[in-house]
C-alpha cells in the first residue's frame, strides 16, 4: 500500500512533464509561423489590401491560441498535481459502480466544456467577428451549446458505461473493448447525417439548376451512386465556405455549403466535388478507416498493459491514460499529416487528370482569399498543422489551356511535346494508324516489331510513330546533376516554360525553348527524339508521352511515377478517330477459350463528444489538426479544406451502354463439382487493342443466370472510360437431366419386356454418381418417384442436395393375335 503514492506520482509527473513539452514544442512552432508572417512583405495571390487582412486574422489566432493553450496547460497541471479528480470522484455515492463511474466523467466532460465558454465566446464574437467571418447570434450560440452537452452526455454515459462494464469482468477487456467501440462508431456514423447533424445545420435539397445536373453528370461519369444533393446553412454561423461527402454503406450524399455556393463558380464547384470523388475513387477512405481501426486496437491493448500502474479507479485510469498518451501526439501528428497531405495530392492530380485542373486552382486560390488563409506558412509549421498542402505546392500544377497538366514537384522535370504522324502505308483517311509496339525475341535474343492490331511482325522497323519532342530540366539534386538550379528554381523555369507554350504554341517554339534550357543531348535538335514506338522508352514518360494529343505538351516528374499507373493504351492520332461516326459505336471483339476443368473522435469522445460548435471550425481548418482525431475517427480525408467527412467507398450506378453481356457456357457436371474458366478478350481502346484475361470461378450449384462482372475490362468509351464486361452463366443442355432450380429431372422408358420381366437400370448421375434403379420403384406406368439428395448442390450450402425425380412412360408395341396369345400364358394370372 506505501507504493501507491509514489508510483502515483511519478504517473503525475510524467503527465506534466508531457503536457509542458507538449506547449512548449507548439508554441515554438506557432511563434515561428508568426514570424514567417511578419517577414512576408506580398502574395502573388492577393492584394496588399487582402495580404494585411490575411496576416492580421492568423495573427491574432496565433496570439490567442498560445494564450489559450497556456491557461488550458496551467489548469491541467494543477488538475493533475493536486489530485482533484480523485478526490472528486471519492465524493461520488458508491463511486465504486460503473454507473456512478460513467456519470462522473459526463460531469467532468460538461466542466470542460463550461471552462470553455469564454474562450468560445472571444474567439467567435471577437476575432471571428473582427474579420467578417461570424454570423452566428448569442441565441445560436447558446442553443448550440446546449444541444452539445446534451448529445455528449448521452454518448459519454452510453460508451463509458460499457467500456466500464467490460473493464470490470474481463481481466483481457481490450478485445471486446476494440469491438464495442468499433461497432458504436459504425452506429454513430450511421445516424450522425439524419438525427445529430440536422440539429446544428439546417439541410435543404439542391434546387433544379445546370450545377445540378452537371454534378449528377459527373457523379455518373466516375460511378458514384448519390443518393441527395444537399446545400447546408453554413451562412447562419460562418463566412467561412466548404463542400464534403456524407453517409454510409448505399446512400452517398454530397453537402455543399451556401456560401460556397454563393462565392465560387459551378465549374469551382464541380472541381471541389472533383477532389473530393477522388478520394474515394483511390481508396483513401477504407485506408484511413483501417488505420483508425488498427490504432485504436493499439491503443485499447497497450492500456490493458499499463492500467495497473496507475493505482486508481478504472475511469481515473482511462483519464490519466489518455493523458499519457499525448507523449506520442507530435510524432503521430507528423505521420498523419505526411499521410493526408500525400493523398490530397492525389486527390488533386485526380481532379486534374478528369479536366478540372484550371478550375480547381482557381477554387483553390478563391478558398484560400476568402477564408484568409496562409499562402506560404513556415515549413516545419505546416508539417504539424496541416494536414492539407499549402496553396503553393497545390499550384505546382500548371493549369495551362488545353494542356495536359500533372504534377510537378520533384527531382527531374520533362516537359514533352508530341506530334502523331501516320505511317505512310496507311489506307483511308479518318482511319488509326496501326499500332506498332517493340518486343524481344526470346528465340532470336533480338527486338522486333509487332502491330496489336492486325497481328503482324516483322524484324524491320515499319514506318510512322509518334514524334517526340522534350525538355529535360535538372537541378542540383537530381541523379546526375550537372546544374546549379535549386529544386524550387528548377521548378520555377518548368511552369514559367510551360506557360509561355500554353499562351501560344509552336513547334518553332518548342524547339527554341529546348535550345535554351533542356539538359538533354537532344537540345541541339530542339528536343527533337524521332519517331518513338510503343515499348522504346521508359514506361513513365511513355505513358505520358503517348496520351498527348497533336501540338499538345505537359510537365511530368519522377516523383508521380506511383501515379503513372495509367496502363498503356491512350495514343492520339493526326487525325481525330472520334469524328468517324462508326467510330463510336463499340463492337463486340472478344474471343473466348475455355480451358476446362483447368464520427465520434476518441478525444471528443473523452472530452464531451462530437468537435466544437464554434465558427472557427467551420473554416479552412488546415491549421487544426488532432492526433487522436486521425487515429480514432473522422473520415475527414474527404474534406477538400478540411472540414467534410466521407463515408466509404462509392457504389457504383451504371451509365446506359457502359456494360456489354457475353455468355459463359457450363456442362451439368461442371455445375455440380464446380470449375474454373479462363476467357480472353481484345479490348479496344483509342488506337490500340490489348488482351484482357479473365478468370471466372463457378462454384457448386450456381444456376443459368448467374452473372459475373469485370469492372473496365470493355472497350473504351467516348468520354475515355472503358465498359464493364459482364459474363452470364449459360447451362449447356444435358441429353438426359433437365435442371429445376436444385432438383434434376428425367424420363425413363419402360419396354412391355421390362414391364413383364422386370428390369434392373444403373444411372449415371452428374458428379460421378449412379443410381440403380428396378421395376418395383414404380407401382404403375406414369409414375412420377422422388429420389433425395441425388439433385444438384445448394449454392450456398454445397453439401446439402436437391432431389431426382424420375418419370416412367411406356410405349404399347403393336402385337399381332398370335403374339397376344402367347403373352397371356405367360402371365401368372
Amino acid at each position: 500500500m506505501s507504493e501507491a503514492p509514489e508510483m502515483l506520482d511519478l504517473v503525475s509527473l510524467f503527465i506534466v512533464v508531457t503536457f509542458f513539452m507538449n506547449y512548449l514544442f507548439t508554441s515554438y512552432l506557432k511563434i515561428r509561423q508568426i514570424m514567417k508572417i511578419h517577414r512576408d512583405k506580398d502574395s502573388k495571390y492577393l492584394s496588399p489590401e487582402e495580404f494585411e487582412k490575411v496576416k492580421s486574422y492568423n495573427l491574432d489566432k496565433l496570439y490567442f491560441s498560445i494564450l489559450n493553450d497556456l491557461i488550458k496547460l496551467v489548469m491541467d497541471c494543477g488538475m493533475i498535481a493536486y489530485r482533484l479528480l480523485p478526490v472528486a470522484l471519492s465524493k461520488f455515492h458508491t463511486p465504486y459502480s460503473v454507473l456512478n463511474q460513467a456519470l462522473f466523467y459526463a460531469f467532468y466532460s460538461l466542466a470542460l466544456d463550461v471552462i470553455d465558454i469564454p474562450f468560445s465566446l472571444f474567439f467567435c464574437f471577437y476575432i471571428e467577428s473582427k474579420h467578417g467571418f461570424n454570423t452566428m447570434t448569442l441565441q445560436i450560440f447558446t442553443t448550440d451549446f446546449l444541444k452539445n452537452m446534451a448529445i455528449s452526455s448521452v454518448i459519454n454515459l452510453a460508451s463509458f458505461s460499457a467500456v466500464l462494464w467490460i473493464m470490470s469482468r474481463f481481466v483481457s477487456f481490450y478485445f471486446y473493448a476494440f469491438f464495442f467501440l468499433v461497432a458504436f462508431q459504425i452506429f454513430m456514423m450511421l445516424i450522425y447525417p439524419d438525427y445529430v447533424q440536422p440539429l446544428f445545420n439546417k439541410f435543404e435539397v439542391l434546387e433544379e439548376s445546370p450545377l445540378k445536373e452537371d454534378i449528377k453528370k459527373l457523379a455518373d461519369k466516375l460511378k458514384f451512386r448519390v443518393g441527395k444533393i444537399l446545400k447546408m446553412d453554413g451562412s447562419t454561423r460562418s463566412h467561412h465556405s466548404n463542400a464534403y461527402f456524407t453517409g454510409l454503406f448505399k446512400e452517398k450524399r454530397i453537402v455543399i455549403f451556401d456560401t460556397l455556393l454563393n462565392k465560387a463558380e459551378d465549374r469551382q464547384v464541380l472541381a471541389v466535388l472533383c477532389h473530393e470523388f477522388g478520394h474515394a475513387k483511390l481508396l483513401h477512405l477504407p485506408k484511413q478507416l483501417g488505420m483508425i481501426i488498427v490504432a485504436e486496437f493499439v491503443y485499447l491493448y497497450v492500456f490493458n498493459l499499463v492500467m495497473n500502474v496507475i493505482k486508481e479507479d478504472n475511469i481515473i485510469k482511462i483519464i490519466y491514460f489518455i493523458f499519457m498518451s499525448t507523449a506520442i501526439d507530435i510524432p503521430l501528428k507528423l505521420i498523419a499529416n505526411t499521410m493526408r497531405r500525400k493523398w490530397e495530392r492525389q486527390a488533386d492530380g485526380f481532379a486534374v487528370r478528369m479536366g478540372y485542373g484550371k478550375d480547381l486552382g482557381s477554387a483553390l486560390v478563391k478558398l484560400h482569399k476568402d477564408n484568409k488563409e496562409v499562402i506560404c506558412p513556415d515549413t516545419l509549421y505546416s508539417m504539424f498543422n496541416y494536414s492539407h498542402p499549402t496553396l503553393e505546392e497545390r499550384l505546382a500544377y500548371d493549369r495551362g489551356p488545353g494542356a495536359s497538366v500533372v504534377w510537378a514537384g520533384a527531382c527531374t522535370v520533362h516537359l514533352v511535346g508530341a506530334h502523331t504522324l501516320l505511317p505512310r502505308s496507311l489506307s483511308p483517311a479518318g482511319r488509326s494508324p496501326a499500332m506498332w509496339i517493340r518486343k524481344k525475341s526470346r528465340t532470336h535474343g533480338r527486338y522486333y516489331f509487332f502491330n496489336t492490331e492486325t497481328r503482324e511482325s516483322t524484324w524491320e522497323r515499319p514506318p510512322g510513330g509518334v514524334e517526340l519532342f522534350h525538355i529535360l530540366i535538372k537541378h542540383a539534386g537530381s541523379r546526375n546533376p550537372d546544374s546549379s538550379l535549386s529544386r524550387q528554381e528548377a521548378l520555377d523555369m518548368c511552369n514559367e516554360i510551360h506557360r509561355d507554350l500554353c499562351k501560344d504554341f509552336s513547334e518553332e517554339l518548342f524547339m527554341e525553348k529546348a535550345r535554351k534550357h533542356s539538359r538533354c543531348s537532344s537540345a541541339k535538335k530542339g528536343g527533337h527524339l524521332g519517331l518513338v514506338l510503343g515499348n522504346e522508352m521508359v514506361r513513365e514518360f511513355e505513358e505520358e508521352a503517348f496520351k498527348l494529343e497533336k501540338d499538345r505538351h505537359s510537365t511530368k516528374s519522377k516523383e508521380e511515377k506511383e501515379d503513372m499507373s495509367k496502363k498503356f493504351r491512350e495514343v492520339k492520332e493526326a487525325y481525330d478517330t472520334l469524328s468517324d461516326p462508326e467510330k463510336r459505336k463499340m463492337y463486340d471483339t472478344y474471343g473466348t477459350t475455355e480451358p476446362g476443368a483447368a464520427n465520434v473522435n476518441v478525444e471528443d469522445f473523452f472530452k464531451g463528444g462530437f468537435s466544437k460548435f464554434c465558427t472557427g471550425n467551420f473554416g479552412f481548418n488546415t491549421s487544426r489538426f488532432n492526433t487522436k482525431d486521425f487515429m480514432f475517427s473522422g473520415f475527414d480525408v474527404g474534406d477538400f479544406m478540411g472540414v467534410g467527412r466521407d463515408m466509404g467507398d462509392p457504389f457504383h450506378k451504371k451509365k446506359e451502354n457502359s456494360t456489354v453481356e457475353f455468355k459463359v457456357s457450363a456442362t451439368l457436371d461442371e455445375l455440380f463439382t464446380g470449375v474454373s474458366k479462363t476467357l480472353k478478350s481484345k479490348r479496344k481502346a483509342f488506337g490500340t487493342t490489348e488482351d484482357k484475361i479473365m478468370k471466372v470461378y463457378i462454384k457448386p450449384g450456381y444456376k443459368s443466370g448467374t452473372k459475373f462482372t469485370f469492372h473496365g475490362y470493355g472497350d473504351q468509351l467516348p468520354d475515355g472510360t472503358f465498359q464493364d464486361i459482364r459474363l452470364v452463366l449459360e447451362e449447356k443442355p444435358h441429353p438426359v437431366f433437365k435442371r429445376v432450380d436444385d432438383d434434376l429431372e428425367m424420363s425413363i422408358e419402360i419396354s412391355l419386356r421390362d414391364l413383364i420381366k422386370g428390369f434392373q437400370k444403373t444411372i449415371s448421375l452428374p458428379g460421378s454418381r449412379t443410381y440403380t434403379l428396378t421395376h418395383n420403384d414404380f407401382k404403375k406406368i406414369g409414375d412420377a418417384i422422388t429420389i433425395p439428395f441425388l439433385g444438384m448442390p445448394l449454392h450456398k450450402d454445397p453439401s446439402r442436395k436437391g432431389n431426382l425425380r424420375i418419370k416412367s412412360t411406356m410405349t404399347i408395341p403393336y402385337l399381332t393375335s398370335s403374339q397376344r396369345e402367347c403373352i397371356l400364358k405367360e402371365l401368372p394370372y
